[in-house]
């Protein structure tokens, strides 16, 4: 088998790829991409703590810890204590984000229709069914 016929291979380019763009595409809101799901997630849940977002991101705690950080440091979340844990905090977006979110819909939108580009319409949605297969079957005991 061939490298450009390896799933992990074309998973992983495509995801850079569309990452490069989405991060092109946010220099002038100040964020990156991973900021940008973070506030993506906020925006659909509206408030989580810090373990929240990193169990539906399934990404480590360190990191969203660390983005968290830097999105509270730029102005974009509201972070206040949890009411059912003293030691943790929820977060949310504030009015600056909310604008931003909005702003950076459309840009990622654009960024999706584009790498989508050329695959008809009724293969687009056993395309992203098949995606969700794959990382609900890779998140069960061996997964991240």
């Amino acid at each position: 088998m061939e490298i450009n016929e390896a799933l992990g291979y074309l998973l992983n380019t495509g995801s850079r790829l569309i990452k490069r763009r989405m991060d092109a595409c946010l220099v002038e809101f100040d964020l990156t991409s991973t900021q940008w799901s973070v506030l993506k997630l906020l925006q659909e849940k509206k408030i989580l703590t810090q373990a929240r977002i990193s169990e539906e991101l399934l990404a480590d705690r360190a990191t969203v810890c660390s983005v968290v950080a830097k999105l509270d440091q730029k102005g974009f979340i509201q972070k206040s204590p949890s009411p059912e844990d003293r030691r943790a905090f929820t977060i949310s977006l504030n009015d600056r984000a909310e604008k931003a979110v909005a702003a950076i819909e459309s840009k990622a939108a654009t960024i999706i229709k584009t790498a989508l580009g050329g695959i008809p319409d009724h293969e687009i949605q056993p395309l992203y069914h098949s995606l969700n297969r794959i990382i609900n079957n890779l998140t069960g005991p061996f997964g991240p």
